[in-house]
């Protein structure tokens, strides 16, 4: 199966989970195929993090729906800040809230931080 089959079938799962529409889920698979292939996540796989990988790979609905948060983009901040992440690698990890994201770009936006509400 290819990136692109995992990110559909993901974002599908994604919007039964939690209600939220394709497009919102897809900023959430895009980043997870960012840390698979951009130079500036490679820190992720430093060291022993393939279960971690897995996890987000095979497990991401389920994973987010055991994170506190009331919209998925701070379910997803909550994890990347439990995982430690954005201090292993160079690019943002966190999503910018959905209201505040550009549809116009259609890239994930992310940020090096964000602000619990």
């Amino acid at each position: 199966m290819g990136a692109s089959d995992w990110a559909g079938r993901m974002a599908k799962q994604l919007e039964e989970e939690f209600g939220t529409p394709t497009e919102r889920n897809l900023r959430i698979t895009s980043l997870v195929r960012w840390f698979a292939s951009n130079p500036e996540y490679e820190g992720l796989f430093d060291g022993n993090r393939n279960e971690e990988w897995r996890t987000l790979t095979n497990d991401l609905p389920e994973v987010l729906r055991e994170e506190s948060g009331s919209t998925i983009e701070e379910r997803w901040n909550n994890l990347m800040d439990e995982l430690g992440y954005q201090e292993i690698v160079e690019g943002g990890v966190y999503l910018i809230p959905w209201e505040d994201y550009d549809e116009t770009t259609y890239k994930p936006d992310v940020s090096h931080s964000w602000v619990r509400k």
